[in-house]
């Protein structure tokens, strides 16, 4: 599926699709392979952040540590980028704003590349993770439903950012002692 290039932005979406297109599954798991592997010969300090931080979260994409052979998130990262890269160019072409463009953009360049520079150049410092106040508005009658509340980041978010301005808010959380941490944090 080809892009209409317009810009820089999307110059360099298209050169991301074009990448994984010609890519084979196991020569993108190899490129992510390596450029971790240039991380933990530069500064073994944030290689092993990276290791920690992504084996924390391991049960939503595998396991990682080069050292040991564990390749799930390789493995999950290639996968999905070989058989939704159609979904991805379609979400980028659905997506209005520039700015998001180019943040989905960082997402999966980093997902290869792990350029934790190139992601934090474009993520957003403006507004906190979860709410755009130019994008999401809020009022007396809203009502805040999180599902996967995980312990309560994303509602503890809202209520700093509406400043109370909203009817009620529910979280639901599969995971019980998970819950009990969310209910934790959210008790003020």
């Amino acid at each position: 599926m080809g892009l209409k290039v317009c810009n820089r932005v999307d110059a360099e979406f298209d050169n991301l699709r074009l990448y994984v297109e010609n890519s084979s599954y196991e020569g993108l798991k190899y490129e992510m392979i390596q450029s971790l592997d240039h991380i933990r010969k530069m500064d073994e300090k944030v290689y092993y952040q990276i290791i920690y931080l992504h084996n924390h979260f391991s049960h939503f994409w595998g396991p990682v540590d080069l050292e040991q052979g564990e390749y799930g998130l390789f493995e999950d990262r290639a996968k999905q980028l070989k058989e939704h890269l159609d979904d991805f160019v379609w979400l980028y072409q659905s997506l209005n704003d520039y700015r998001s463009k180019k943040v989905l953009h960082g997402i999966l360049y980093f997902w290869i590349t792990f350029d934790y520079d190139y992601k934090n150049m474009i993520r957003e410092n403006n507004y906190s993770d979860y709410f755009d106040l130019d994008l999401i508005t809020c009022d007396e009658t809203e009502v805040f439903v999180d599902l996967g509340a995980y312990n309560g980041d994303s509602a503890e978010s809202f209520i700093q950012n509406y400043a109370r301005r909203y009817q009620r808010i529910y979280c639901y959380e599969m995971a019980s002692d998970t819950m009990e941490k969310c209910k934790e944090r959210l008790q003020q």
